[in-house]
């Protein structure tokens, strides 16, 4: 894999980057929540840059144009594909909580289309070794980013929710209308308002503040005994926020901590940045603190 300095800044946190990009190929489906919670992931939470790269078979061909590859990778019985990535990737420059820039990451879009691409799809689908021994990417596209791109996935993720609902739960006036990107208002008010589907119910809403020394917080006792103790009777929507000193460990080592807590939001600090006197979120959200001692 061809490594530079974005590689390079993103190689400590792989996973995490990873975990917030989705990889397929044109014309394959994907469910558009998906892609609106890795963006929102990584935008939000990471504050890092989300891109939408489309990279074609003429433009890295030991890949896309490679059927054993493409059938181990995507399930795809293809002999010529594009590439579709919303890859997350480092900001440009990158500053300390108490607001100093610690420097750039060089993660440009030729960057990423060289350079990050292949490195989070080998960590996304675990192949390493195969992407390993072929060429980067000669070239490829940015065809949105950030909150330009964020916003036409949640555009296209309430087309997906809007046809369930016609589908499934609407009236039958409804049933023949054909739906585009351009939605009629009513039947937008109708994605809206029919609580039908689990992402449209509303769920009372609870926030949990962990914060604190990281310490054990890697280990299963520890972040298992705090899914017990956080436990809420009844059906509600829980949020985890996170304000961590990590003593100098990488994020890595909480990977399995995320995935049963997943977090909503992350401040990652040190000895020599303090906690912040206010809160960093500002919600309307039930809320709880639990210090880590």
């Amino acid at each position: 894999l061809k490594r530079g300095p974005c590689v390079d800044f993103m190689a400590s946190s792989v996973n995490v980057f990873a975990n917030s990009s989705v990889f397929l190929l044109e014309d394959d489906t994907v469910s558009w929540d998906v892609v609106l919670a890795a963006g929102r992931q990584c935008i939000e939470v990471l504050k890092s840059n989300f891109m939408e790269v489309s990279i074609k078979s003429s433009e890295w061909p030991e890949l896309l144009s490679c059927p054993s590859l493409l059938a181990s990778m995507f399930s795809s019985d293809r002999w010529d594909a594009t590439l579709i990535a919303y890859v997350c990737t480092p900001p440009y420059q990158v500053y300390a909580p108490t607001g100093r820039m610690l420097g750039n990451t060089f993660c440009r879009p030729k960057a990423v289309i060289i350079e990050a691409v292949p490195f989070l799809l080998a960590a996304k689908k675990g192949h390493f070794r195969a992407l390993a021994s072929i060429a980067a990417p000669k070239s490829g596209f940015v065809i949105r980013s950030d909150f330009d791109l964020l916003r036409h996935v949640h555009k296209l993720a309430l087309l997906e929710r809007t046809r369930h609902l016609r589908d499934h739960q609407l009236p039958q006036r409804w049933a023949d209308r054909p739906l585009t990107v351009n939605l009629d208002e009513d039947l937008l008010d109708a994605a809206r308002n029919v609580r039908s589907s689990p992402p449209l119910i509303e769920r009372p809403l609870v926030a949990v503040t962990l914060t604190g020394l990281a310490r054990t917080l890697d280990d299963p006792r520890v972040y298992e005994n705090l899914v017990r103790m956080l436990s809420f009777e009844g059906d509600f929507n829980v949020s985890f926020f996170y304000v961590l000193d990590l003593q100098g460990r990488p994020i890595e080592v909480l990977q399995e901590a995320f995935r049963v807590l997943p977090p909503s939001g992350l401040r990652i600090t040190d000895a020599r940045d303090p906690l912040p006197s206010e809160p960093t979120w500002k919600t309307e959200l039930t809320s709880f603190t639990c210090a880590l001692a």
